[in-house]
């Protein structure tokens, strides 16, 4: 087991360790953020300031390139094409282009080596051609195959009119030479791409030459930082950032060109930009080690100084532990008790402990002998009062059995009675569900009586209908008698008319010529008065046909007439009964309502008697539960004296073992 001073030393040392090299970590961190910030700001500012610097050294390119044009020899057309030609070469020994070339407002351009180009296709021509003076983006030659070029182009104006453009190419390979004076560090440089991703200017020329687009080559590496960088860039931005490229984490400023479609990016390594702390990281450790190394040796003489009182301490509380409670003054304790600080203030309080514990074993000791004395005597007191108490218990269970007894058949003729209540009020229900039933037999009495009355007025209705009927019926046979005669009648009368016309029309026969429209006449009454024979004829079946429809009719009158008085008489004896039956359906309503008195008053005698019972219930379940309770009582007193008896036994045996305790104790 670890000493007290072992855990003492050990956490401090582990504390300061933590706190040195904390320190440390925290004071390199804190620096490298500062210097990484600082580095970050500068990068934009030199980005900027850089970016300006180029973008004014193209403004000064074409500034240059308008001078040249100002000379009225190379616009003039009826200038030597030659001699202009002399004029472009010495200008590019001069300034250092590739090549300078004049190009009609068709496109066409002879340069001086001889091959005819067309850059009619070209942005800064069509630009130039409109009267600006422009710088091109990074272009593939026309001229010589497989290089790439960057143009200045500026219009050419005769008596102030466009009529050709002045064209400069430099080779793409110039920017990068302009940006490779930019440097961060020992390996932080400047690169340019345009708004396209493509980088126009590197300190690797072969990045050019190749086409890299740095966006195309951030998003195969599925670097979102360096995308995002590039994507600003090409946006024209002005901003900072980090990214990491080939395992090496990076730090960028990057600002836009004037005048152009590019954009400087200035980069540095950020392990190459914190180098300079490598010295801090070193003085900080050997410091927080010597901080370390210090704070030991004064903690080892603190803990030495701090444990050794503890130590002798621990010694007296063992003694207490063995029950020695035996003072021992020596030389060292004495100097312990004259400290000022918590170990005297411990020391003094042991010593009083001590002291304390002796006067309370002596104490204790007198006063077990006492108890010991007195729980003996108790003992005694107790067992007498346990043999009168058990005697009246008895008495007392004696009583309350029987008032239980008596308690339990009052309940019994309670619970009688309630049943008794029970069917009283279940034939009560009867009765009150009897007399519903009676009052619907009644209203359903009532109302067949209603309906039978309606049914004797509409058969009386069908009777005197019956009557009218037979009676029209009668009077329809009789006017088809009359019918009959007058069609005879009629038919006695075409026979005659059928014979004077046969004899008008002989007499017209005996006349001649001068009887012939008599003759004709008379053929016409013969014909009228065949129709009307015949016509006769049809009447007359008609008419005996509707005396035998009258007659069956007449013959199914007479039996709907005697329907209709069987019905009258039918109704009349249904009406009778229908009365009988309301008649004792009112008795039994009569008798229902005397019964339900006589009910009622049988539940009134019931509910008096089952009070009365109640009552008495009542009081010998309260009897009952008195002198229960009171042998309940007796039971406690008895069990307490028990208890008692038990206790003094239990305290005489304490004693005892006290007297023994204390007996260990060195005094």
């Amino acid at each position: 087991m670890k000493s007290i001073k072992t855990k003492l030393i050990l956490g401090l040392i582990i504390l300061i360790s933590i706190t040195c090299f904390g320190l440390a970590y925290t004071s390199y961190n804190s620096s490298a953020g500062t210097l990484l910030s600082e580095t970050t700001a500068n990068l934009k500012i030199i980005s900027g300031e850089s970016s300006k610097v180029i973008g004014q050294r193209i403004q000064n390119g074409m500034s240059v390139l308008e001078a040249i044009a100002s000379d009225n020899r190379l616009s003039d057309p009826n200038y030597d094409f030659n001699k202009k030609l002399e004029l472009l070469n010495k200008e590019v020994n001069r300034s250092g282009y590739e090549v300078m070339y004049i190009a009609d407002l068709t496109g066409q351009a002879t340069p001086h080596s001889g091959n005819t180009i067309n850059v009619s296709d070209r942005e800064y021509f069509q630009r130039a051609s409109k009267g600006e003076t422009v710088v091109s983006d990074l272009l593939d030659s026309k001229r010589a195959k497989g290089t790439k070029v960057i143009v200045y182009a500026t219009p050419l104006k005769h008596n102030g009119k466009i009529n050709s453009v002045l064209v400069a190419v430099y080779d793409a390979s110039v920017f990068s030479k302009i940006i490779s004076d930019i440097k961060i560090g020992e390996t932080g440089y400047a690169y340019v791409i345009n708004n396209k991703g493509y980088v126009v200017a590197d300190k690797n020329i072969d990045r050019v030459m190749s086409n890299v687009n740095m966006l195309d080559d951030s998003k195969k590496l599925n670097n979102k930082s360096l995308e995002k960088i590039a994507t600003n860039m090409m946006n024209g931005e002005a901003g900072t950032g980090d990214y990491t490229y080939n395992d090496v984490t990076k730090i960028v400023g990057y600002a836009p060109i004037a005048n152009t479609k590019w954009t400087l990016g200035v980069t540095a390594p950020i392990d190459e930009v914190l180098r300079g702390l490598d010295n801090l990281k070193r003085s900080s450790i050997i410091a927080a080690i010597i901080m370390l190394f210090i704070s030991a040796v004064v903690i080892y003489f603190i803990g030495v100084s701090f444990t050794t009182p503890l130590v002798k301490l621990s010694e007296i509380i063992n003694k207490l532990s063995n029950y020695d409670l035996q003072v021992n003054n020596d030389s060292v304790t004495n100097k312990y008790l004259k400290r000022k600080d918590e170990i005297g203030v411990i020391t003094k309080s042991l010593f009083t402990m001590q002291e304390n514990f002796t006067d309370l074993i002596k104490k204790i000791t007198d006063i077990s002998k006492d108890v010991n004395s007195a729980s003996g005597m108790m003992t005694e007191v107790t067992a007498e009062t346990v043999k009168s108490s058990e005697e009246i218990s008895s008495t007392i269970q004696y009583i309350a059995t029987g008032a239980s007894d008596q308690a339990h058949n009052t309940q019994s003729g309670f619970n009688n009675l309630t049943e008794l209540g029970n069917l009283i009020e279940k034939q009560n229900e009867h009765m009150i569900e009897t007399r519903a039933n009676s009052d619907k037999v009644t209203d359903l009495a009532n109302e067949g009586l209603i309906e039978i009355a309606s049914l004797k007025s509409a058969v009386e209705e069908s009777g005197k209908s019956a009557k009218d009927i037979t009676s029209v019926i009668h009077e329809a046979n009789e006017s088809s008698k009359k019918i009959g005669t007058a069609s005879t009648m009629i038919a006695s009368i075409a026979e005659q008319t059928n014979l004077l016309a046969l004899n008008a029309a002989i007499e017209a026969a005996r006349a001649g010529e001068s009887g012939k429209g008599f003759a004709v006449v008379a053929d016409e009454i013969r014909k009228l008065a065949e129709q009307s024979t015949e016509s006769t004829k049809e009447i007359d079946l008609m008419v005996n046909e509707l005396e035998i429809r009258v007659g069956n009719v007449v013959e199914k009158m007479k039996t709907v007439t005697d329907n209709v008085e069987r019905q009258e008489f039918s109704a009349k004896k249904t009406e009778d009964k229908y009365k009988l039956i309301s008649d004792a359906i009112a008795d039994s309503s009569n008798n229902i309502d005397e019964l339900d008195i006589v009910i009622k008053e049988i539940t009134h005698r019931k509910n008096e008697t089952q009070d009365i019972i109640n009552n008495l219930s009542a009081i010998s379940q309260e009897n009952a539960a008195n002198t229960e309770e009171a042998a309940s009582h007796i039971e406690e007193q008895v069990s307490s004296m028990e208890q008692i008896a038990n206790s003094s036994e239990g305290l005489f045996e304490l004693s005892n073992e006290l007297d023994e305790l204390a007996g260990k104790f060195k005094i």
